[in-house]
């Protein structure tokens, strides 16, 4: 163990060695001269008492690198004592710490779900309301385009035609009175058609059922489309709430094709069941490109609609192109939704 080897040990070590091997090198020359009694002589006097000495001095040695070994096994262990024990301390602060961090991103996460479900909520009883009010305007306005607007149109019309009575057949007066009387009559059955748009009357009469069958006749007058009309089931008296929803998604979608599509022909078809009421509105023209879901006021408008009835609306492609808006509504027991 040379590290711990004095300088005075190390020069004992090494006069015991040149001294045992100068006796050793003076043996062979004694031998070589055949001086065997001498040689024998020195082997056991001399030569003898140096080995002794040198086996003494490295028995004392081995002796100081076995406590040498030792004192470095104990260091050793001490030292994987420690090591071990600071890993085992890194290894708790990590844990520690990874479970005060998950701790709090778990507390922050839950925070933030709760007010992202909380600003849902209100965005939906906003969007609610907003649709509320949006179909009380509706209702309003149509109101006063039938009865202010269409009692005036009529009056006027009728004060129109009586002139038109006083004056000669063949005046240019009565011509032009005539004239001014078909004005007034179109523009009243556009002030009518407008009225029946913004809301229908039938929708309160009659239902949801016969309000689609009413619509799409006057969608098909109006814009020259092809609508195939397909009837699953029979339909339940659903609420007012429930059958505008459906009846603005269904006019909305109709209004997209005339729009988008660049076809003339739509396909629905309303399907009845005491569970679900569900809505198909199909066409086989451009369709709508990218997410449609995510584009567009109206369609937003669709799908808050869809969510106000706790439905689901998927705006799909069909297998020979364009767009399929599909609609499903649960429907309470009894059918009867308020």
């Amino acid at each position: 163990m040379p590290a711990t080897r004095t300088p005075a040990q190390q020069e004992m070590l090494n006069s015991t060695f040149s001294r045992f091997w100068g006796e050793v090198d003076h043996l062979w020359t004694v031998a070589g001269q055949d001086q065997t009694n001498e040689a024998r002589a020195l082997i056991r006097t001399r030569l003898e008492s140096e080995r002794s000495t040198m086996t003494t001095v490295i028995a004392r040695l081995l002796v100081q690198n076995s406590e040498a070994e030792g004192a470095a096994v104990q260091q050793i262990t001490a030292i994987y004592g420690r090591v071990e024990k600071n890993l085992y301390m890194l290894l708790a602060a990590v844990v520690a710490a990874i479970s005060i961090t998950s701790a709090l991103v778990i507390r922050h996460d839950r925070r933030v779900f709760a007010q992202l479900t909380r600003l849902s909520e209100e965005r939906k009883e906003l969007a609610g309301q907003v649709i509320s009010v949006q179909e009380d305007v509706f209702r309003n306005l149509a109101r006063e385009l039938h009865d202010e607007f269409g009692q005036v149109l009529t009056a006027v019309g009728v004060m129109l035609q009586r002139v038109e009575k006083k004056l000669p057949e063949a005046s240019r007066q009565r011509e032009d009175i005539h004239e001014v009387r078909e004005i007034a009559n179109q523009t009243l059955e556009r002030v009518r058609s407008m009225s029946q748009m913004l809301h229908p009357p039938v929708l309160d009469d009659y239902g949801l059922e016969n309000s689609i069958e009413w619509y799409l006749r006057q969608f098909e007058k109006q814009t020259g489309f092809q609508v195939h009309y397909e009837k699953i089931g029979i339909g339940p008296w659903i609420g007012d709430t429930v059958a505008i929803h459906v009846y603005r998604i269904l006019q909305e979608s109709l209004n997209n094709i005339v729009r988008h599509s660049g076809t003339t022909e739509a396909w629905v078809k309303v399907a009845y069941s005491p569970a679900t009421l569900c809505l198909d509105v199909e066409d086989h023209g451009a369709g709508l490109e990218g997410k449609p879901a995510r584009k567009g006021l109206g369609l937003i408008g669709m799908r808050e609609r869809a969510e106000l009835l706790g439905g689901q609306i998927e705006f799909q492609r069909p297998a020979e192109g364009g767009t399929r808006v599909k609609l499903v509504v649960p429907l309470p027991a009894g059918g009867v939704h308020e």
